[in-house]
C-alpha cells in the first residue's frame, strides 16, 4: 500500500490506517459480492462498498480542498471514476460470478493505482500543510 511506504505525520498515518481498513473491507465484502447465494445479498454488499468508499472519498476531497481547491477537484474527478467502476459491478447479474469478480478486481487495481499516483502525493502534501 502506497501510504505505508513513507515516514508519516500523525494525520497522514491516520489516513494510511484508513486505507488499510478500506482494502480489508473490500476483501471481506468480496465473498458476499461474488459468491452470494441470492441477488439481495450481493446487491447489499455492493451498496455497502459504494457507500463506504463514497464517504472515504468525501473526507479526502475535503481535506485536500482545505489546502488547495485544485487538489480537491483532482481527487473528485478520480474518485468519480472509481465509484463508477463499483457501479459497473452493480450492473452485472448477481449470479455471473466470474464477471463480477473480474470487474471487482479491476476496481481494486484502479484503487491501488489511484492511491499510489493520486492520493499519496496530494494527501501527503495536504497533511504537511494542514498541520
Amino acid at each position: 500500500m502506497p501510504f505505508r511506504d513513507h515516514q508519516l505525520s500523525a494525520p497522514a498515518r491516520e489516513m494510511a490506517e484508513e486505507h488499510g481498513r478500506l482494502y480489508d473491507m473490500v476483501g471481506y465484502l468480496k465473498f458476499a459480492i461474488v459468491d452470494a447465494v441470492d441477488e439481495e445479498t450481493s446487491t447489499q454488499a455492493v451498496n455497502i462498498l459504494f457507500d463506504r468508499m463514497a464517504l472515504h472519498f468525501a473526507v479526502e476531497e475535503k481535506t485536500a480542498a482545505e489546502v488547495n481547491e485544485e487538489w480537491g477537484d483532482i481527487l473528485r474527478a478520480d474518485h468519480k471514476k472509481l465509484l463508477d467502476s463499483i457501479s459497473c459491478v452493480r450492473d452485472i447479474q448477481w449470479n455471473e460470478r466470474g464477471e463480477r469478480e473480474r470487474v471487482l478486481m479491476r476496481f481494486v487495481e484502479a484503487l491501488t493505482r489511484h492511491d499510489a499516483e493520486v492520493d499519496a502525493p496530494i494527501l501527503h502534501a495536504a497533511c504537511r500543510r494542514h498541520r
